[in-house]
């Protein structure tokens, strides 16, 4: 238990500090070890996973790591987790150029990261739904969206996000 717990706690501080992991030697201890015992835990290992394989650009494995993190994740009541595991879902989309599907995905995100009181996350995740609303030429959206984001985003205040958004 020890060893998987470090696993998920040094896999999420890589992340944090936009450490890129490529193998998914270590966190496979953790997605290995939790379960739906430790439904949070097994989100996160499996979200963790997902983004390995995202640095690999392995979309198949971060596809199905995704599925598995949603799965724990429903079984909690941690928006933020939620939040994380839809707009990542959003990003794989968006690779793909799956606009409509991403914004979907990033709506839901969106949602969880108002409930969890992630405002940063909240106003990241709106900008992105604009960005595919531009994509989509559907601009009345676009800057729907991206006025929710200066709205969200005035309680922060916090310049690059700001300038992010103009």
């Amino acid at each position: 238990s020890q060893k998987a717990l470090y696993a998920l706690l040094l896999s999420q501080a890589y992340d944090k500090n936009d450490t890129e992991i490529t193998s998914d030697s270590l966190i496979t201890i953790a997605t290995r070890y939790f379960d739906d015992k430790q439904p949070v835990r097994a989100g996160y290992a499996w979200f963790y996973a997902a983004r390995c394989a995202r640095n690999r650009n392995d979309q198949e494995v971060e596809a199905n790591a995704l599925l598995k993190a949603q799965d724990f994740a429903e079984m909690t009541e941690n928006f933020k987790l939620k939040g994380l595991i839809y707009t990542e879902k959003a990003m794989l989309l968006q690779s793909q150029m799956q606009f409509d599907s991403m914004i979907v995905e990033n709506k839901k995100g969106y949602y969880e990261f108002l409930k969890s009181n992630d405002v940063r996350n909240a106003v990241l995740t709106s900008i992105s739904i604009g960005y595919g609303f531009s994509h989509l030429e559907q601009y009345d959206s676009a800057i729907h969206y991206y006025n929710i984001a200066m709205k969200l985003s005035t309680s922060l205040h916090d310049n690059t996000l700001t300038n992010t958004i103009y």
